[in-house]
């Protein structure tokens, strides 16, 4: 969420990161489109899931930055997703 607080450091992505690999199964996640410019990252991406909790089917689309610190890591990360318009956020 853009209104939301930004998740801030390691353990708060992980836990984000493993709240969905929780909630979620049959994961189709593609890039469409990629690109990469000095140590910034950019992808177009689409997903398709099935929640566990109702089995509902959830389609998203969205786009993604990234940049990469000296030493390998992701120093920032944003993301923005579009969900379709026959499914439930």
């Amino acid at each position: 969420d853009p209104f939301e607080p930004p998740l801030v450091g390691h353990n708060a992505l992980r836990a984000y990161l493993l709240d969905a690999a929780a909630s979620q199964r049959d994961v189709d996640f593609t890039v469409e489109r990629h690109w990469a410019s000095g140590d910034t990252l950019l992808a177009a991406w689409h997903v398709t899931f099935v929640r566990r909790a109702g089995g509902e089917v959830v389609r998203m689309a969205g786009f993604l930055t990234g940049e990469v610190a000296p030493d390998g890591q992701v120093s920032h990360f944003r993301e923005w997703t579009l969900y379709a318009p026959d499914t439930a956020g």
